[in-house]
């Protein structure tokens, strides 16, 4: 997780207008990413034992910021199915944290799975998005179902 994490974490939470409970989630990430700031975190300097707490740190913050990303599309979706909570899907977004070493047990052990790719930039934005899989035959569609 980088500041575009934090970004998208920031975002969701502000677009969908979430309560002052999920604002301690929010902040879990806040304090982390500051504590990371630390000349001995960047550089690398600090001891074990306190490389360890900064690790431990900022997978709290991760895990919170999971927890608003996944509120905040719940959120989203309840509202395009205008109110109706009964009809809308409950989604569990999970996150593949490994992607830069090409792994995501998700796409990797699942039949059928859906990747959502959220832009946190003002503009659109043209990328491949890798995603690693075991099997020999996908179907990729867009949210057209084309």
């Amino acid at each position: 997780m980088n500041k575009t994490g934090i970004k998208i974490c920031k975002q969701l939470y502000a677009l969908t207008d979430l309560g002052p409970e999920d604002k301690v989630d929010l902040n879990a990430m806040r304090e982390a990413m500051g504590v990371m700031q630390h000349h001995d975190a960047i550089t690398g300097t600090e001891k074990q034992v306190v490389a360890e707490d900064y690790a431990r740190m900022l997978h709290l913050g991760i895990v919170e910021c999971d927890i608003i990303t996944n509120t905040a599309f719940n959120k989203l979706f309840t509202n395009n199915h205008l109110g109706d909570t009964n009809s809308a899907p409950q989604v569990n977004l999970d996150s593949c944290m490994l992607l830069n070493i090409s792994q995501c047990e998700v796409s990797e052990k699942s039949s059928n799975f859906v990747v959502t790719v959220y832009n946190p930039l003002s503009h659109p934005v043209s990328l491949y998005v890798r995603v690693p899989v075991t099997g020999q035959t996908y179907s990729v569609k867009d949210p057209n179902s084309k």
